[in-house]
């Protein structure tokens, strides 16, 4: 019997994964990555040539993260790393305690219906990120993953760290509201 799943679980060796060890699994459909805990998450994030190989495929990659965070990537849907980006400003800017968190981070919730998400390139990558005056509270570096962001709004987020002056490096190509 071919493998057609594979699982892993609170695994550091999704950062290891390769595509020539991802091809030997010929009839891979699905990925699950099991993080009991989102930042952990974060330090565990499968490489771009990986992600690539694994869409190129078909594969469709499934995120449980912590306790309540899960997620679906299609090859066609939101990318991974986008979703993982999301995932970590949530977790890191005390996203259960934002005054609008409509649609964030629930399991069958799409991304484009999330509060202040604008999609583009057809809903794969992140275009825009408004979340003035949403009670954000903590480091917002995890910002910088998503390296495709046009525009970003965090007026009146008086309690946000992690250096907006950093941001403008990280995204350089990103106009930054503060």
């Amino acid at each position: 019997a071919e493998l057609t799943e594979l699982i892993l679980i609170d695994s550091p060796v999704t950062s290891s994964l390769t595509p020539s060890n991802i091809q030997s699994f010929k009839n891979l459909s699905k990925l699950w990555v099991i993080e009991t805990s989102i930042s952990d998450a974060s330090q565990h994030l499968l490489s771009l040539d990986v992600v690539e190989s694994l869409e190129h495929r078909g594969v469709t990659i499934h995120l449980k993260l912590g306790p309540s965070f899960e997620f679906t990537c299609t090859p066609n849907g939101v990318s991974y790393f986008d979703v993982m980006g999301l995932a970590s400003i949530f977790e890191h800017t005390q996203g259960h305690n934002w005054n609008n968190k409509e649609g964030w981070c629930k399991k069958d919730v799409p991304v484009k219906d999330w509060f202040g998400v604008t999609l583009a390139d057809g809903g794969r990558h992140m275009h825009s990120l408004n979340l003035a005056e949403n009670n954000l509270v903590g480091d917002i570096s995890e910002l910088s993953k998503l390296d495709k962001l046009e525009n970003l709004n965090l007026k009146y987020c008086e309690e946000l760290t992690g250096g907006r002056g950093i941001l403008r490096n990280l995204l350089p190509n990103c106009e930054i509201y503060t």
